[in-house]
């Protein structure tokens, strides 16, 4: 799912900086779970925290999406 459209960034602009991102990760010898957060902190230095920002959106939409399948699900139950 895409981050909300008032956060989200144009695509075209940040794919060029993620495979930047992993390229470096891979140069370094980073991989497995340390891979994720070292390509999150160089989009975010990259980006001036815009996806730092968009990440964090997008939790909070999902948040509240699964709130909602929650509070739907416990009424089912009655």
């Amino acid at each position: 799912m895409p981050p909300p459209a008032d956060s989200a960034l144009e695509a075209a602009a940040v794919e060029p900086l993620i495979r930047d991102a992993v390229r470096q990760a891979r140069a370094a010898g980073i991989t497995g779970a340390e891979e994720t957060p070292f390509v999150l902190a160089r989009l975010g230095e990259a980006t001036d925290g815009a996806t730092v920002l968009a990440n964090v959106a997008l939790l909070e939409h999902n948040a509240g999406v699964a709130a909602r399948i929650a509070v739907a699900l416990a009424g089912i139950d009655r």
